[in-house]
């Protein structure tokens, strides 16, 4: 995969896998398509499908560009082939290969051992599209916090003035849920603000850093009672296991196992739907 293949004269493709993406019914592959058209016309440029050894058929692109000019790139989805049965695959058998043309592109053993890791996985289960949207891979923290209100949230953090935009790294998400405030922010809110906002009751907050490190942490009136990676099962302060972890896949699928610890520990469902809908932000103080 990512290698330069000339797919018409004058027009260099190269396919790069992403991600498992689902929408809990159909899984896909996630694909960068980068194109360098040499020539000054627009080109066409088929839409690219995945073949699994084991199906008749190809996976089709959701969407794609009929034609490209200059040079560029997009993010592709390409459903996964059904089997011969008609259901969807659960494995992809090699040689798999992404298929523009004439030109492939070879899934190694390493992105199909990937692949199938995830295929294999329920695409129905709890908070999948944590593991399938790219925005929520790394960099990020949530914090639900059950029979708190908005403005009593806001008091706590004592934002700084001003509205902040979409790029401020301290901006922070406060929304407000029917059983109480859900918080987000692409930045780092500190363990004193999770305590903070356990006051009077309970804090479960799971963040995650470019870096690959991941932190659940979880306070009750005002004093941190866990606090540990969940994929390295490494305790930041001593702890012990709270009854809520049993039976979740904390290493192997640590975004979803995550978001599914903090509603069983609040009681609060979280859609992505309903956490992408407008609600109101504020700029942390430095």
């Amino acid at each position: 995969m990512g290698e330069e293949q000339v797919v018409a004269d004058g027009l260099v493709i190269s396919v790069s896998m992403e991600s498992i993406g689902g929408d809990g019914e159909r899984a896909w592959l996630n694909v960068m398509v980068n194109h360098d058209n040499r020539t000054d016309a627009e080109l066409p440029l088929d839409a690219p499908e995945l073949r699994c050894a084991q199906a008749g058929e190809p996976g089709r692109a959701l969407s794609t560009d009929d034609a490209v000019e200059g040079s560029g790139g997009r993010s592709v989805e390409i459903l996964f082939p059904l089997d011969a049965d008609g259901t969807e695959l659960r494995h992809c058998q090699s040689p798999a290969y992404v298929e523009i043309g004439t030109a492939r592109w070879e899934l190694g053993p390493d992105e199909l051992s990937y692949v199938n890791a995830e295929l294999a996985r329920d695409p129905g289960r709890a908070y999948s599209w944590v593991a399938t949207d790219g925005r929520y891979s790394s960099g990020y923290q949530v914090v639900f916090v059950p029979g708190l209100t908005t403005d009593e949230a806001v008091r706590i953090l004592d934002p700084a003035r001003g509205a902040p935009s979409e790029d401020d790294f301290d901006r922070v998400v406060v929304a407000e849920h029917e059983d109480g405030v859900v918080l987000f922010t692409y930045g780092y809110l500190p363990d004193l603000h999770v305590r903070a906002l356990s006051r009077n009751g309970l804090a479960a907050s799971y963040g995650n850093t470019v870096n690959g490190d991941d932190h659940v942490l979880v306070a009750r009136d005002g004093k941190i009672v866990r606090s540990f990676d969940p994929f390295l099962a490494y305790d930041h302060l001593p702890s012990r296991a709270l009854p809520e972890e049993m039976g979740l896949d904390l290493e192997e699928d640590t975004g979803p196992a995550s978001w599914t610890l903090l509603e069983r520990l609040t009681d609060m469902h979280v859609t992505q739907e309903w956490l992408e809908s407008a609600h109101p932000a504020y700029l942390m103080k430095d």
